[in-house]
């Protein structure tokens, strides 16, 4: 009888944390276009590589990113409507790494939801207050990543996603 009830009492424990769910921004820093997951920070030659029949454009440039010499690549996928920053030592780099994403266009929308034309109150209430904000924009930071809403009369304009340098 004791068993039980201390089985019992020990799932009422964790009841609570089950009724929560998730944090809001949890998984933010993460972007899932054309069946990949991308994360900031994080390497992405093979996702890269699986989306390359998406790729509209691809413009390199020299780039210091994190004191390192090598360059900055500009991924434009239009049909998905979304454009990826990498940096990389040099081409085919295994370890390119992604260093932003941009939506730009209502094609594409966070895993939340959000996307170009969302209301300023649908981004508070799928992400929460902001990091910092101004007129313009809504800024979320965790870890060395941040999301940043554009806005322009109540909706939004841009979405991008950066990893910090």
């Amino acid at each position: 009888m004791k068993r039980t009830l201390i089985a019992i009492l020990g799932l009422l424990m964790l009841l609570p944390l089950v009724a929560c769910g998730k944090e809001k921004d949890a998984g933010w820093k993460d972007f899932t276009a054309g069946g990949v997951t991308l994360t900031m920070g994080a390497k992405c030659a093979d996702a890269l590589k699986t989306l390359s029949p998406s790729c509209t454009k691809t413009t390199p440039r020299a780039s210091c990113w994190k004191g390192s010499t090598g360059e900055e690549v500009v991924y434009e996928y239009r049909t998905l409507g979304i454009r990826l920053r990498t940096y990389r030592e040099k081409e085919n780099d295994p370890n390119e790494i992604l260093t932003g994403i941009e939506l730009r266009s209502d094609a594409a929308k966070t895993p939340e939801g959000i996307t170009i034309g969302s209301t300023t109150d649908a981004v508070r209430a799928a992400y929460g207050e902001p990091s910092s904000e101004d007129d313009t924009r809504l800024l979320y930071k965790k870890g060395d990543a941040t999301l940043e809403f554009t806005i322009k009369d109540g909706k939004v304009s841009a979405v991008n996603y950066f990893a910090k340098e």
